[in-house]
Order: C-alpha cells, then sequence, then structure tokens
C-alpha cells in the first residue's frame, strides 16, 4: 500500500524525473550523478524505476534537485517539457523509455 506522499511524488517517477532531465536540462546520467553528489549506477537503476517507493529521501530530494524537476508541484515542469517543438521533446531517450514516458503521460492525461 503506498502513502499519500508517494503517490503525490509518484506524479514524477524515478523514470521520468530523469528522462526529463535529458530533454529539458540536456543533462546526461553522469552530470545528473556529479549534481546529485550520488554515483552513476544509482542514477542508472532510477532511470528504470516506476515509483519513488523503494528510493531514500535524501536520494529523491538529491536527485529531483539535480534534474530540475519540482516533484510536489509537476505541472511547471511539465508545462516546461510540452513546451518543447515536438521534435527534439524525445530525441534523447532509448525506445524503452520513451515507449514508458509515453504510457505515463497517457495515464497523467487519463487522470485528469
Amino acid at each position: 500500500m503506498s502513502s499519500p506522499i508517494i503517490d503525490t511524488l509518484d506524479r514524477i517517477p524515478p523514470f521520468l524525473c530523469i528522462a526529463l532531465a535529458k530533454q529539458l536540462n540536456d543533462m546526461s546520467v553522469d552530470s545528473i550523478a556529479d549534481m546529485a553528489n550520488c554515483n552513476r549506477r544509482t542514477v542508472s537503476r532510477l532511470a528504470g524505476m516506476v515509483s519513488w517507493a523503494d528510493v531514500k529521501l535524501s536520494v529523491i530530494i538529491q536527485v529531483a534537485s539535480a534534474c530540475k524537476v519540482d516533484l510536489m508541484n509537476p505541472e511547471d515542469t511539465l508545462a516546461r517539457f510540452r513546451s518543447l517543438p515536438p521534435e527534439k521533446r524525445w530525441t534523447r531517450l532509448s525506445l524503452p523509455q520513451y515507449e514508458r514516458v509515453l504510457d505515463k503521460f497517457r495515464e497523467l492525461s487519463e487522470s485528469k
């Protein structure tokens, strides 16, 4: 059973947080890891996770801050993403990442 805080954070799950940092801020996994003061493997693992539920709070805060994503107010970040020209939105994602992001955006748009 998830908590209300995890439900709030999961509006932008780890994989989407990393994907948005790559697209909006032109960041690599290495640059995110450096800014978050954690190792590359941690960021790579987060890029494949669909929930923050099993992530330490300190890591959540560090990674979200490094990615310049406000997990408590995702609307601003998502609006910045939507303002990108369509051809620039997905250029740095692998196909599995792209499919997960599309699924999450569909889920978010259906919940409104």
